[in-house]
């Protein structure tokens, strides 16, 4: 079991990855800064980082965990 200040990152990868998906579909697709090509690679980085960000949040203790839990 990770320390209850990993919950902390959980819930921020998960934020970034939710907001930065969009974000970078949209470079991609619209604006055309980001090849067209690269568009499979930002939603998989994304996804990864938002399944990182539930097992950071699935792996850690509670916050007044003890040995009766």
């Amino acid at each position: 079991m990770l320390p209850y200040r990993f919950r902390k990152c959980g819930y921020g990868l998960i934020i970034a990855s939710v907001l930065l998906l969009p974000l970078g579909l949209l470079l991609a697709n619209v604006f055309a800064i980001i090849p067209q090509t690269h568009t499979r690679f930002i939603s998989m980085v994304m996804y990864l980082l938002f399944f990182l960000g539930v097992f950071l949040i699935v792996m850690t203790e509670e916050k007044d965990e003890d040995e009766m839990i």
